[in-house]
């Protein structure tokens, strides 16, 4: 959803007081936020003092607001009155608006005298609206502690969060005034966090207000020892790149081990960051060893790289070699087709097409197939006659019974055309239809073209 944040035009009204001909006016802010998915309005109240005549007033706004009252109310010469008043903002501003801007109101008599006066309007999504902080955890900490602010001045009434994470659970409903800071103390689930490694995790929330739902995700710590946290990132399948950092985010100095295990193999493409002070092999690994003093705030990082291209590459061409053996050892039928100008009395352009059919195994009901271009004619002689033509799709079939192991048929056929053809002329490939172990085969002889400017034949056919 495309966001407009308005420039914050916090000109804080440069007097309490505004004062524009018969009305004085003073405001006093109860809620200025607006949460886009509950679209609840801004809400002030005015203090108006009128120094002019007894009249009739009413309130609007042209700022893309419906503001109430939306009735007339009296106000008698002299008198001050509160007036509470709300504006709420149209589909179009809650969909495009966001953040800290004032909008103008005008007030208006019986006379049609008009005051001007501006209110702020603050406008946000829900999850923008609390500031949640899960502190880091160390092995020897019973509870976890949260805080949760309210980062605008709106009261929120029964409001629902729900913290899910690898080390806790909760669920409370609150109320939380405006700026307000609470605090929220979790027990730990000891027997989880016993099985968890230290490092960096993330935790859950849901937010529930007047029944619209939002997440969010509040990452925290879980500390190897107190004050010193641990983060390891993986990243990368071919080129594989990991990182370990660990930083001392405690107030002593202590001394931080990184440690890193590879195979024989991997070993052979990686490079580190930083040189290893040691590292041992044990059996087809090899672990390797840093170690840093680290003072307050200081931080170990290794950085490792692991590059598979050259394996990946040579892994790949196996496999292409494996596949195109195996293709060539199971192909049973070889189908290949080739061309050949002739020359004719009438000078008309045309090709003789030969098609070679070899068995590599004993094959049953073999049928060849092959397609006359749109542009050609079939001459009528033929080398073996087909046992079919069909006109329509322009096809021919040969049909053969079976073929031994190692035998060898030849069809050829000649196309003519009496439209000259200058360039390449391309022919389709040829099919062969087969069974073999009472399956039904499929396969196709090469695609092939003439280039006419390049071969010429001083064999005259017709």
């Amino acid at each position: 959803m495309k966001r407009i944040v308005l420039p914050v035009l916090l000109l804080i009204f440069m007097s309490v007081v505004v004062s524009a001909q018969s009305l004085e006016i003073e405001k006093i802010e109860k809620s200025s936020t607006i949460i886009t998915e509950i679209g609840n309005p801004i809400e002030y109240t005015l203090r108006i003092t009128n120094t002019g005549t007894t009249s009739e007033f009413e309130i609007y706004t042209f700022a893309g607001f419906t503001m109430t009252p939306e009735d007339k109310f009296t106000i008698n010469s002299g008198e001050t009155i509160n007036i509470g008043v709300k504006a709420y903002a149209n589909e179009d501003i809650l969909e495009t608006t966001r953040g800290s801007f004032v909008i103008e109101y005008q007030i208006r008599n019986s006379a049609n005298e008009i005051t001007k006066d501006k209110l702020r309007v603050n406008i946000i999504d829900l999850e923008d609206l609390l500031e949640i902080i899960v502190e880091d955890i160390t092995p020897q900490q019973e509870t976890a502690e949260i805080s949760v602010r309210n980062k605008e001045n709106l009261q929120l009434n029964d409001i629902s969060i729900s913290i899910i994470s690898p080390f806790f659970e909760s669920e409370n409903i609150m109320t939380i005034s405006p700026k307000e800071t609470k605090k929220i103390t979790i027990e730990l689930n000891k027997e989880k966090q016993s099985k968890l490694i230290a490092g960096n995790y993330v935790s859950t929330v849901d937010i529930e207000l007047q029944e619209e739902k939002t997440q969010t995700f509040i990452p925290f710590n879980y500390l190897e020892k107190e004050g010193l946290a641990v983060y390891t990132n993986t990243e990368g399948v071919i080129i594989r790149e990991t990182t370990i950092e660990k930083k001392n985010t405690g107030n002593t100095a202590l001394e931080a081990t990184a440690i890193k295990k590879l195979n024989l193999f991997s070993r052979l493409f990686t490079t580190f960051s930083e040189k290893p002070i040691s590292s041992s092999k044990n059996g087809f690994f090899v672990e390797y060893v840093w170690q840093k003093e680290l003072a307050p705030g200081e931080s170990l990082k290794i950085v490792t790289k692991t590059n598979y291209t050259l394996p990946f590459i040579i892994m790949i061409l196996i496999i292409l070699v494996v596949l195109a053996v195996k293709i060539y050892l199971e192909t049973t039928l070889n189908l290949k087709k080739h061309v050949s100008l002739v020359k004719t009395k009438g000078s008309e352009f045309a090709l003789r097409v030969v098609i070679n059919v070899k068995a590599k195994k004993h094959l049953d009901n073999i049928q060849i197939i092959d397609r006359i271009p749109q542009m050609a004619k079939l001459y009528d002689k033929f080398g073996i006659k087909p046992d079919k033509m069909d006109p329509q799709t322009r096809r021919i079939f040969w049909n053969i019974k079976s073929l031994n192991a190692g035998e060898e048929r030849v069809f050829s056929y000649i196309i003519y055309s009496k439209i000259k053809i200058v360039g390449k002329f391309e022919l389709p490939a040829a099919t062969a239809i087969y069974e073999k172990d009472g399956k039904t085969h499929e396969v196709y002889s090469n695609t092939t073209n003439f280039a006419t400017e390049t071969v010429e034949s001083d064999k005259d056919i017709f």
